[in-house]
């Protein structure tokens, strides 16, 4: 996205994605972690949907994207990607995009990957 045009801009900008990520029903989706569900991580525009199989995530995307779509804000499509530890052809699509699957990315400087490089 490049540089902020200043800071009260990146303000809105994390507010208006917030109230898009409240307005979601997470309820019962996400990667339980004790008692607790995570459905997601977010930092500023840098978005992680954690679920437990393709059509989770399919649908918690496609949600995503429909509530920021609401408030006027764009996911690109191009640079959404997804990972999945499972052997699964099952594609994911995005605004009648194919979403495409990576093996690793960097999220908050740091390298996620599957399978795991324990070296």
């Amino acid at each position: 996205m490049g540089k902020w045009p200043n800071t009260r801009h990146k303000k809105l900008f994390v507010l208006c994605l917030q109230h898009a990520l409240d307005s979601i029903d997470w309820v019962q989706r996400g990667l339980k972690v004790g008692n607790q569900r995570l459905p997601y991580l977010a930092y500023t525009n840098d978005i992680v949907l954690l679920a437990y199989n393709d059509d989770e995530l399919q649908s918690m995307a496609y949600d995503l994207f429909t509530a920021c779509a609401a408030i006027g804000l764009n996911v690109n499509v191009a640079k959404t990607k997804w990972l999945s530890k499972e052997d699964s052809q099952h594609p994911l699509h995005l605004s009648g995009e194919t979403i495409e699957r990576v093996t690793s990315f960097v999220y908050l400087g740091q390298l996620i990957n599957w399978p795991r490089d324990h070296n």
